[in-house]
């Protein structure tokens, strides 16, 4: 598969991911059904980050820019970006507008909703 088809679909896996997690909690489909569904969905987008970057980061710099690091802002991992957004908006608002504190799907999350930017800069 071509790098930016995976990238594409891992966007929208991404997008998807917190509405089939919503899911879970609607009385009319069965939660371990649709609790398999999501594990499988973050499997495969830990797979698809792996492949497409080996050493953790959302994007390579170096293919975005060609290699000239002073083009491009250094981008952050999930982790980092979630461990900006706890210590900035706080563990409470993060359980609150993301329903988790573990760092990795705050910054999934804060990155989906336009919160903050994969360089750490809040919106």
């Amino acid at each position: 598969m071509k790098k930016d088809l995976v990238e594409a679909l891992l966007e929208q896996l991404c997008l998807a991911l917190p509405y089939v997690e919503e899911a879970q909690d609607d009385p009319v489909n069965k939660r371990e059904k649709v609790a398999a569904r999501v594990a499988k969905i973050r499997a495969v987008i830990a797979r698809a980050e792996s492949e497409l970057n080996p050493d953790g980061s959302l994007n390579s710099v170096q293919q975005t820019t060609g290699g000239n690091m002073a083009e491009a802002k250094k981008k952050l991992t999930c982790v980092e970006l979630g461990d900006i957004m706890l210590k900035e908006a706080g563990a409470e608002a993060c359980q609150a507008g993301y329903g988790t504190t573990d760092p990795e799907w705050v910054g999934r999350y804060a990155l989906q909703y336009c919160d903050i930017r994969p360089d750490g800069t809040l919106n």
